[in-house]
């Protein structure tokens, strides 16, 4: 069962994925100014973890690794 179409056409997931990569972003999508902190960590997480595409699941060796990889960063190593 294909669950991802535009217009008349349906397609797989990855096919929908390259659909959806390919457009470009709308220039007023943006963050609301006035988001919660709890729910800006929450989506900073599920970045680092893959995205919500990734299970919704908190890949906590992802986490780790994108937070050392920032303090490196940050120290300019």
């Amino acid at each position: 069962m294909n669950l991802v179409g535009e217009g008349e056409r349906r397609f797989s997931a990855a096919e929908g994925s390259a659909v959806l990569a390919a457009r470009p972003a709308r220039d007023d999508l943006r963050p609301d100014a006035k988001l919660p902190d709890d729910t800006r960590l929450w989506v900073a997480l599920q970045d680092a973890s893959g995205g919500v595409w990734g299970g919704c699941v908190f890949d906590v060796d992802e986490i780790v690794k994108t937070l050392e990889a920032g303090r490196r960063a940050l120290k300019g190593e």
